[in-house]
């Protein structure tokens, strides 16, 4: 099956053509039809948490363990969208807002949150912009790269235990019901 060709411009006489063998694609075919997910499949919308979080220069979610680190990324994001803004406290309406956090809590490594979007299962936990993000139903968190790996593996509505340190040290757990994430 073919997925994907390149030609030449310009009369140019190379060409690529890129395919995958027809027994693969329609293993990936009976597999979804059959609503059967995996690591590379997702059936229906992604388990959302209603955060926004750091981003490496490519677009790529951050895998840097340390907050601060984060946050700089954060910083960079928003300076190329012309500002960010003050995301300590308030939520964020939109995607297209580029949250900064005035301050992040004092651990090593962690999920920062970039800022939380209105009206989504961390602004009903009371999480805010600086927090950190630190375990989710047990599981360690190491960074952002860390917390997506592990929500990945829920479904909207599913109940998850999270765990997280606000700026001011502050440790909290408390139990969020995820919710069903923009389609990507």
């Amino acid at each position: 099956m073919n997925t994907a060709a390149n030609t030449q411009q310009n009369g140019g006489a190379n060409s690529q053509g890129y395919s995958i063998p027809i027994n693969r694609a329609l293993a990936l075919v009976r597999q979804m039809a059959g609503g059967h997910g995996s690591g590379s499949i997702h059936i229906g919308q992604p388990p959302f948490i209603g955060i926004a979080i750091a981003s490496a220069a490519n677009g790529a979610i951050s895998n840097s363990p340390s907050p601060k680190a984060q946050l700089r990324q954060l910083k960079q994001t928003a300076s190329h969208a012309g500002g960010g803004i003050n995301s300590s406290g308030r939520c964020l309406p939109n995607e297209l807002a580029s949250p900064v956090p005035g301050s992040v809590a004092p651990v090593s490594s962690g999920a920062l949150v970039g800022g939380v979007f209105c009206s989504t299962p961390a602004g009903a936990a009371g999480m805010v912009g600086g927090d950190v993000i630190v375990s989710v139903n047990g599981h360690t968190v190491t960074s952002a790269t860390s917390l997506h790996n592990v929500i990945a593996n829920y479904h909207p509505g599913n109940t998850v235990s999270v765990t997280w340190v606000e700026p001011n040290g502050h440790k909290h757990t408390g139990s969020l019901t995820l919710a069903a994430g923009p389609v990507k």
